[in-house]
Parts: structure tokens; C-alpha cells; sequence
């Protein structure tokens, strides 16, 4: 990764449970970091976050979405950054491989259909990219780039 200018890691056992110590975290990062992600932006930032890192649980690692609290099949390593006012965000689990040409050619949803995950994604950040890593786990990468337009406003 280029010089970042703010950084954070940290892993997270890959449970529904995480997701709100994920958005504190990534609140907190976007906070100090003084992210300019324009009206209500660090909100939206975080629903894609957050719903990467909920279909990792549920698709990953299959955890179903009224699975008890306990113990995690596995973990979610996290990887925070802004790099000349550009957020990144990486997230890598050793879940289900998934195949990153599945990932770019999933059609859109419609509003009010299960799965609109990726959809969310799509909106909020200005790019997404799924790799399956060297070292067999899945990365998927999100950015947003600055100057980009609001998302909150109407076309």
C-alpha cells in the first residue's frame, strides 16, 4: 500500500456480534483521521463496510443470520487507510473461496430483494475489487475516492 497518511489494522473474530465493534472502529478511524466524506457520509460509509463484512460472516464462513452468540468459525482482518484523501478499506477472511469473477458480474438488485449488499457497496464507494490472494484467502478492497460526488444527493 502507498504511504498512508492515517493506518489502522486489527482483526475481528468474523461473528454478527463484531459488526458493531467494526463500525465503532471505523467511525472512530474516519473521526481522527478527519475523512471529509461530506453530509451524513461517514454513515453511509459505514452501511458498506458493514455490509461487506456481513456477507463475509454469512457467506464466508456460513455463519446463519440467527446463529447464537459464541464462538466465530474464523476471523476478519481489517486494514483502515487514507492515502491522499482517499479512503481504503481491506478486508481478507480464509472463508468459502469466492470467485472473483462471480464478484464483478453480479447484476444489480432490486430495492427490496434479499442480497442487496453488493448493490450498497456499489453506491457508496467509488471502487470495489475481489481477489482471492496468493495465500488462498479472499481480499476484498473498497475505495472512495475524494472529490467524489455526494451519494446523499438526488440526481
Amino acid at each position: 500500500m502507498d504511504e498512508a497518511a492515517y493506518l489502522a489494522r486489527f482483526r475481528l473474530p468474523a461473528s454478527y456480534a463484531s459488526l458493531r465493534l467494526l463500525r465503532r472502529r471505523l467511525l472512530g478511524f474516519l473521526e481522527t483521521s478527519g475523512y471529509d466524506a461530506g453530509p451524513d457520509g461517514h454513515d453511509a460509509l459505514a452501511l458498506a463496510v458493514d455490509e461487506a463484512a456481513a456477507n463475509i460472516v454469512r457467506h464466508g464462513y456460513a455463519v446463519p443470520p440467527d446463529a447464537p452468540s459464541g464462538e466465530a468459525p474464523g476471523h476478519i482482518d481489517v486494514e483502515l487507510a487514507v492515502v491522499a484523501g482517499e479512503l481504503r478499506v481491506r478486508l481478507w477472511d480464509d472463508g468459502a473461496p469466492q470467485s472473483p469473477e462471480e464478484f464483478r458480474t453480479l447484476p444489480p438488485r432490486t430495492p427490496g430483494e434479499s442480497g442487496m449488499g453488493l448493490e450498497i457497496m456499489r453506491q457508496i464507494m467509488t471502487e470495489l475489487r475481489f481477489e482471492r490472494t496468493a495465500d488462498e484467502r479472499n481480499l476484498l478492497e473498497m475505495r472512495r475516492r475524494p472529490g467524489a460526488s455526494d451519494w446523499s444527493e438526488e440526481a
